[in-house]
């Protein structure tokens, strides 16, 4: 009997281990996300706001867009997909994709020099809070 209680009680430590994690912690972190990617995106409508690039610039709208995006879809951003999107290099062959990389590069490369230095710091913070 005593092996069965040993099983019993590993199992039921390991559900609660789980449910910490899924309920107490992996909430949080989306949380923290969430928020920061919030200040950056505020950051960079202050920065727009000061004068620093236009409203109407294509690259503060797109790289608000980017935050926009990944605020709201946060929760489906994970460990595995991070990695499989980092060493999976098929996804530069998509036209839509590719499409999309070079109107943010052509956006980000006709911004004023200060704003792009600007904006450039804003899209590395966000990479690195998504990492």
């Amino acid at each position: 009997m005593n092996g069965l209680a040993t099983v019993y009680l590993t199992g039921f430590g390991l559900v609660l281990i789980w449910a910490l994690f899924y309920f107490g912690i992996r909430p949080y972190r989306l949380d923290l996300v969430r928020h920061k990617l919030f200040v950056l995106r505020d950051e960079l409508f202050m920065f727009a706001a000061d004068g620093g690039i236009s409203f109407d610039d294509p690259a503060y709208f797109k790289l608000r867009s980017r935050i926009n995006a990944l605020i709201r879809y946060a929760h489906t951003i994970n460990l595995v997909r991070l990695l499989i999107l980092v060493t999976h290099k098929d996804f530069e062959k998509n036209p839509a994709f590719a499409r999309a990389q070079r109107e943010w590069e052509a956006a980000r490369n006709s911004a004023p020099a200060g704003a792009r230095e600007k904006i450039n710091e804003i899209n590395n913070r966000v990479a690195m809070t998504l990492a």
